[in-house]
């Protein structure tokens, strides 16, 4: 007799959050109120208590729902990205798609707003390789990761 396990709802976990995009600048000290700092060095991260339950749970080997709200069309693509790819490839390109947020930018306003339009070809062909790189250097962690 073969030995089967029936699935059920409880097998299943829906995580119900909040999903950010935190942006850091990092700062020599610690500001005192009403004081103004210089800072330096510019980061993203995911974050957000419940996209983190999220993902870890779906790290774990659990089958995750994630119902939350994203905003804006740069960084919530770049968000998306990230948790797309958590599942599937790992945490290596989940990082750095979630970092390609800003590639993103450049890809909306080279295809999208035209910034470049009329620029030399000098300038097309620094941008094409900038694209080129980028998609190479995922292809790299991807299968560093394999």
């Amino acid at each position: 007799m073969k030995n089967t396990v029936k699935k059920t709802v409880k097998d299943r976990i829906v995580v119900v959050g909040s999903a950010n995009m935190d942006m850091v600048i990092s700062a020599a000290d610690f500001p005192q109120p009403g004081e103004t700092l210089t800072g330096y060095g510019f980061m993203t991260n995911h974050g957000g208590k419940g996209a983190n339950q999220a993902v870890a749970a779906a790290r774990l080997g659990a089958n995750v729902s994630f119902v939350g709200v994203l905003g804006g069309c740069i960084w919530g693509l770049g968000t998306v990205f990230s948790y797309i790819a958590a599942g599937k490839a790992g945490a290596s390109i989940s990082y750095a798609l979630g970092q390609g947020a800003p590639m993103i930018a450049a890809l909306w306003g080279v295809f999208i707003w035209k910034e470049f339009k009329g620029s030399n070809s000098t300038v097309n062909a620094l941008l094409a390789l900038m694209f080129v790189l980028f998609i190479t250097g995922l292809g790299m962690i991807v299968a560093a990761g394999n």
